[in-house]
Parts: C-alpha cells; sequence; structure tokens
C-alpha cells in the first residue's frame, strides 16, 4: 500500500541554499494559520535582517499528528514555511 501512494507523487529537486524557515502556532488546523509567519518574516524580519527573497521555490511541510481521543497531540499540529533568502549583497554579485 505504502509503495502505491508514493508512486502517485512526484519528486522535485529543491535548490540548495539559505532558507528562512517559520512556523505556525501549534493548534488543531495549522494550515488555515499560514499566512501570519509570511507575513511577519515579509514585513518585520527582512526588513531589517540584510536578506531578501530569492526566486526559488517555498516549501510548506505540515507536522500532522492525529491519534483518536488525545486532543493534546491532535493540537500540536504545526506547519513549516521555507522561503528561499540571499543577503542583499550576494545577490548584486552574482
Amino acid at each position: 500500500m505504502g509503495s502505491e501512494i508514493c508512486s502517485r507523487f512526484e519528486q522535485i529537486p529543491i535548490p540548495e541554499g539559505t532558507y528562512l524557515v517559520c512556523e505556525t502556532e501549534r493548534c488543531q488546523y495549522p494550515t488555515n494559520e499560514l499566512d501570519e509567519p509570511y507575513r511577519k518574516a515579509v514585513t518585520q524580519w527582512l526588513p531589517s535582517s540584510g536578506y531578501e527573497l530569492m526566486d526559488g521555490p517555498e516549501v510548506e511541510i505540515t507536522h500532522w499528528f492525529y491519534k483518536e481521543n488525545d486532543t493534546a497531540l491532535n493540537h500540536s499540529r504545526y506547519c513549516e514555511l521555507w522561503l528561499p533568502i540571499v543577503k542583499k549583497d550576494e545577490k548584486k554579485q552574482s
């Protein structure tokens, strides 16, 4: 069963580089919360960091835990958002 499911997925290479990794709060439905870490990264962290977004794939990883009748576990789910970044000086040199 596992190999059958895996055969439906496509492998996409992720380029080596520097990524800003943001996480949602732990909650029952973290996919509903992805806008907030993205907004904070772009409006608060990036402007003063010396980095800027780079052209490349943005990666979302969802940590979706489940166990029947385990509210604590089911509310500890979260998403990671990986944003490709580059130092502003490095972008000008390449």
